[in-house]
Order: C-alpha cells, then structure tokens, then sequence
C-alpha cells in the first residue's frame, strides 16, 4: 500500500496565514490510528485555514509513520484555538478537488496551540492612515464575518500638509487574514472603494495617486513615501542585458530584473530576490505562453500579501534540457548553478540594492525548472534559501531519491502540481517523505508547502494561476511588518521635530510635558508611554510594541 502527505491548499483559496519573523507559531503533531483501505488515507480536517478550512477537499493529508498510526506536524500560531476531526479520502488524483470526497472518522475536537510567555496579545493588530479627516472610523472583517468598526486615534502630524495619522489599534485576530476600508465619521466617504485584503497584523495603508489606474489602497508593512511608483521592468524586453558565462562555456545569457514598488523613492530599503528560470516566459511571453508575473506582484505587493522583492528572470536556450537535468540523472544543472552563484548573482548583488544572504534568496521554475530549482536549493542551501519548484518533472528520479535518503536542509519549500497529467502522485510522495521523516521532519506551514491545482494540467496558464500562493507562501508580507510600530508612532514622540523619535524627545518632554496619547492632558502616562516606545526601539524589539503602546 502506498501512501502520499499533506495536501494543503488549492488555488481557489487565499486563506493562509503565514510565518514570518514576526508571527510566533508552535509545531502541533496530530496523531490518529486507523486501518485504511487501499487508495485511501487519512487528513485532518479544522476550522482554522492550516487545517482546511473545514473544507474538505483541503484536508491535511496525514503520513503512516508507523502504520496504521498516522501523523502531521503542523505550525499553528501560539494560543489558537482550534476544532478538528479526523477523515478518511481517497488519493487518486481526480478525488482531491471533490467535497463529496470524505468520511469523518472521529468526533470533533478543540483545544489551544500551546504559547509562549512572549507570544503577541491576540488582539494586536494595528493599522495606520493618514487623511484630512478628522475622526476615520476603520471597518474591518474576518473569516468572512460582518464589518465591525474600530474608531481610529490621532498619534501626530501626517507626511502631507494639512493631514494627520491615525491608528486603529487592538483589533481583531492576529495571524488571520483580514478585510478592511476606512470611512469619515459620518460615513459619507470611503477608502479604498473595494476592501483591502491582508495578511499584515501591522500595516499602513497608503493612498497612492500613481496607481496604474488611478488612486487606491496599497498596504506597506512600514511608512513609505507618500506616492511611491509601482514596481518596474529594469530592462528593455527587446533587448535584455546579458552575460558571456565561463561556468556554461562561453554561452551568453540573458536576464530581466523586476525591481519593487518604491524602489527609487525608498533609496535606504534592501530587498530579497527571487530568481527564475525560463526567463522569457516570466514577464514576457514565450514559445509557450506567460506566468504574467508583473500581475501578480503587483497585485499582491499592494495588498500586504507579499512582501516587495526584486524579480530575476533568467533566459534559457537551446541548452535548457541540459542545464536543468541534476548530474545525478546525466544533466549540467551543476554547471548552470555555478553561472548563476558565481556570475550572475554577484553582478545583480552589486547593482541593486539586494539582501544577499540565502535567508533572503529564493529560487523557483517549472517543469524542468522546478526539478532544477530543487536541485539548486538541496545542494546550494548556503546561497538559496526558499525554493519553489512548480509541477517538477521528478521522473528523472535519481536526484529526487537522493533528497528523499539524505538528511533535510535549512530551506522554505513550496511544493504544487496540478490533478491533470502533472505527476502529483510523485510531487506527493516526495512531499510524504518530506513530513514523514524520523529526524528533522519538515512542518506544514513552517518550512514546506504544497499545493495542488484542480483542474490544471502541466502549462503556463496553471503555473501563473499558482504563482501568487507561491509568492505569498515564500516571501510574505509579515516577515517585514515589525518596524512599523516604531516608525508608525513616531510622529507623536518626535516632540523636537527633528525627524526622528529619540533621547532628546525624552527630555524635551520633561522640560514641556506634551500630550502624546491624545487624551486630552499631558500627564505622567504619557511619560511613561514615551519611555517604553525609546526602550523597545533601542531594544530592538518592537513587536510588543502594540501591548505597551495602548
């Protein structure tokens, strides 16, 4: 009897919240034993979105790890409570995208993801804006629930003359997805005219005039400029710029960069990169279609869904079957990886303003490319450190078995194949013996993912439709979020006006005791406020800044 793990998402749902350096999640092992019939295995089925959604056909797919015991590891955010059943499915490929597909094999559970003392409070989320009007009422939703309003709070001056930042603090569930516009008091005005939907716990939402469009919401995850442009090619699609590679025998390869929203008006901001094979088909459109890649980071860029990044496509040629074939099955891949660590990514490290460690460097492609994205990621796990690997063609399996025997590496994964002709039953196996292992097991939403496209076979259009989960799952936008509690107050304790929040502030408020919670009198908390804001900034830790802050 053969068995597969983890099926996690499927396009159709944006519902995930992931980790990031400032989200606090625990590993939560669900175990169950079960005698199962041939083609049939067992998942986990919850409320919360890691575990489904109460969607069946989104069900965590356990692993017998010591059959007729089966188990998942699952990150869960510290303190969630959370209700869950046990199911059994079918696992052919054309039974995962039917609800029909399931038998609850237990009755419901609930209980509390375990929590540190340091975890965040689970109503800190925080939201800024800066408008004319005077007492903006924020409306937000989750999980699908109706609006409620939280009345914002003035914490100084705006960037622009004549307005003023408000705060929207103490809200909602932290770790959810959330929906959200801002209203006048009287609810006459709105902004933006459609919901902003984000993953961000903290964030600032920015009316951009430069919008492709017209005016909109953008969320940013710290204080930007106050018309940033949008993201950008850095390169004429006719004519991209090229390198002669020693590594590939003096062939001459080209590559497109992407450069983020902002990135000209944001001159002091480092950004990760991701790199992607097939270059021609990432932005552009090749021999066989486009992932359309601007759309979708411009999309989710603006949302607060994933975090601004720097794009690199890198062309391909008449040598792509060679150059992404591991030399495990006969290929150069290891060749073409030496191009890209030794002569590409110095050059791009040197001309943009890059964070080049692999904490902060993905790598990703289809196909052949996602093979080869695995490879580059499982052998060079110093120089890439997330890695997303899209319909992979692991029929070439002495590589794939190779990963499967050795021990795991520091890496992000992001797995996904579709349910027609796209090999997901290999995609699945290897994601089994991923989450299955007996040391250092990989953990659903903490270092790998999955995700399976229904109804999509093995083509550009399915890899496209997938990319923005991809995106979201490697480079998420909360990773960033945590100094905007610092810099997003900082108008009100900026009390000397010199363009930054600091000691001196301090001091200036002992001289002329300022007002700097807005309630009316400058009294002894707000001295005590003005403390712990200059403590956790010189701390270095301002992610409890929305407890301390109230």
């Amino acid at each position: 009897m053969r068995f597969v793990a983890a099926l996690l998402t499927m396009i159709a749902s944006p519902a995930f919240a992931h980790p990031g350096e400032d989200t606090r999640r625990v590993e939560v092992e669900f175990s169950v034993t079960h005698e199962t019939t041939f083609g049939e295995s067992v998942f986990i089925l919850g409320e919360r979105p890691e575990l489904g959604g109460d969607d069946m056909r989104l069900a965590v797919l356990m692993v017998p790890t010591s059959y007729p015991t089966w188990t998942a590891r699952v990150a869960l955010p510290q303190g969630a409570e959370h209700t869950y059943r046990f199911v059994t499915r079918s696992t052919s490929d054309s039974t995962f995208k039917d609800p029909a597909n399931g038998t609850v094999i237990s009755g419901d559970v609930t209980t509390t993801a375990p929590s540190a003392p340091d975890a965040p409070p689970p109503n800190a989320r925080t939201f800024f804006y800066e408008t004319t009007w005077v007492d903006p009422i924020l409306w937000y939703s989750e999980r699908g629930e109706p609006h409620q309003a939280v009345p914002m709070q003035r914490v100084g001056a705006g960037r622009a003359p004549g307005t003023s930042r408000w705060v929207a603090r103490h809200f909602g569930r932290t770790h959810e997805r959330v929906s959200l516009h801002i209203k006048t008091n009287d609810g006459s005005q709105r902004f933006p005219p459609s919901d902003i939907q984000t993953d961000l716990d903290v964030g600032f939402i920015n009316d951009t005039p430069g919008l492709p469009g017209g005016g909109g919401g953008e969320a940013f995850a710290y204080v930007p400029a106050v018309d940033p442009a949008p993201g950008r090619r850095d390169y004429d699609p006719i004519n991209p710029p090229s390198i002669q590679s020693t590594n590939l025998g003096g062939e001459t390869r080209r590559y497109r960069v992407w450069l983020p929203r902002g990135y000209d008006e944001h001159p002091d901001r480092r950004y990760p990169v991701l790199y992607m094979h097939d270059g021609q088909n990432v932005f552009e459109s090749g021999p066989f279609g486009s992932w359309n890649a601007e759309n979708s980071i411009t999309l989710f860029t603006r949302l607060g869904l994933v975090r601004e990044l720097i794009v690199v496509g890198v062309d391909n040629t008449a040598n792509r079957f060679a150059n992404y074939i591991p030399p495990d099955d006969g290929g150069q891949a290891d060749d073409y990886a030496a191009f890209v660590i030794e002569e590409l990514k110095p050059l791009i490290d040197a001309q943009y303003r890059t964070i080049p460690d692999a904490a902060h460097t993905g790598i990703a492609g289809s196909s052949l490319g996602g093979l080869c994205s695995l490879y580059f990621g499982w052998d060079h796990p110093d120089t890439f450190g997330r890695v997303g690997a899209f319909s992979s063609s692991l029929q070439f399996n002495n590589f794939p078995d190779r990963v499967a025997s050795e021990p795991s590496r520091d890496l992000r994964l992001y797995l996904d194949a579709g349910d027609t002709s796209d090999g997901l039953q290999r995609t699945l196996n290897l994601h089994a013996n991923l989450m299955g292992r007996a040391t250092e097991p990989y953990t659903r939403d903490a270092d790998t993912q999955l995700v399976i496209g229904f109804n999509q076979a093995h083509n550009e259009a399915a890899w496209a439709a997938r990319l923005p989960w991809a995106l979201n799952d490697l480079f998420p936008a909360t990773e960033t979020q945590r100094e905007l509690l610092v810099t997003g107050f900082a108008p009100a304790y900026d009390l000397n006006a010199d363009g930054g929040a600091d000691i001196d502030d301090l001091h200036a408020w002992h001289e002329t005791p300022s007002d700097v919670n807005f309630d009316g009198a400058a009294n002894d908390t707000d001295r005590q406020r003005l403390e712990a804001y200059l403590r956790r900034a010189e701390l270095g830790r301002p992610s409890r800044l929305a407890e301390t802050v109230r």
